[in-house]
């Protein structure tokens, strides 16, 4: 079969579109608004020139629950007792790492059809507890990161004690992420006011400064509550609540004049 001119110049394409489409494709994929969905979104990059204040987390949280069922409370709280003493011994014996029951949901029956035993009742009960972990020795990120997976990793596997083959008998565990935190944020409130008031000391230095900013009719008051708007074991970051107005015979410009 004889081919046109026409079909000899769409050969190439019909050959280059069919070597493209063979070539594996990336594994990676950008994705512009990937974080634009929240203004504090935590995949977001963070902005450097924002200056913010940072510091070094001191403890991690992470929180657990066992939940166990059975035929009988006694069963219940012998599943509980037994698995959370294994937990406590084998964190403690971790340097870093602390144990702390919090909670106690002491077994009650359970009236669902599926879990009718032979007497008529089933049992479910709880425990939830803590694990501390002290960061003040790491002093990089990567430290932190081998003290958390210290902890994590002398969690033992749960196991029905006293060792029976009743299917009957369930024994969970639950753990949850980990919460870099700090001992006490109060104690930089005094840091936090002086680096809010920063910004307003560099305003009123300027050779001409803005024409709305006066300092002398500004004034500037806090409660000295400090939050913590983001946590990461890199770093959490603390704010202070500053509010400040503008003032007219001083009084907050707003307000009635009595």
């Amino acid at each position: 079969m004889k081919l046109t001119p026409k079909l000899w110049l769409c050969l190439p394409l019909f050959l280059f579109l069919s070597c493209t489409g063979s070539q594996p494709t990336s594994s990676v994929n950008a994705s512009g608004d990937w974080y634009k969905s929240e203004p504090y979104n935590n995949n977001a990059p963070t902005d450097p020139a924002i200056n913010r204040f940072i510091v070094l987390p001191e403890l991690g949280i992470i929180g657990g629950k066992i939940s166990s069922s059975a035929n009988s409370f006694v069963e219940v709280t012998k599943l509980l007792e037994t698995n959370s003493g294994k937990l406590e011994q084998s964190i403690s014996q971790k340097n870093g790492c602390s144990f702390d029951v919090i909670d106690y949901q002491h077994p009650v029956a359970v009236g669902s059809r599926k879990s009718i035993t032979s007497n008529g009742k089933r049992y479910s009960g709880s425990l939830e507890f803590e694990i501390l972990i002290s960061l003040t020795e790491a002093k990089n990120i990567k430290e932190r990161i081998q003290q958390v997976n210290s902890c994590l990793q002398a969690i033992p596997k749960l196991r029905l004690e006293p060792n029976q083959k009743d299917k009957d008998m369930k024994i969970n565990l639950f753990v949850s992420r980990v919460s870099p935190t700090l001992k006490d944020a109060g104690k930089y409130r005094q840091k936090l006011l002086e680096f809010k008031s920063q910004s307003l000391r560099e305003v009123t230095n300027f050779p001409n400064p803005a024409m709305q900013f006066d300092a002398e009719d500004t004034k500037c008051t806090s409660k000295g509550i400090v939050t913590v708007i983001d946590r990461k074991l890199s770093g959490i970051e603390l704010d202070i609540d500053f509010d400040c107005r503008r003032l007219i015979d001083e009084q907050p410009i707003g307000q009635n004049n009595e």
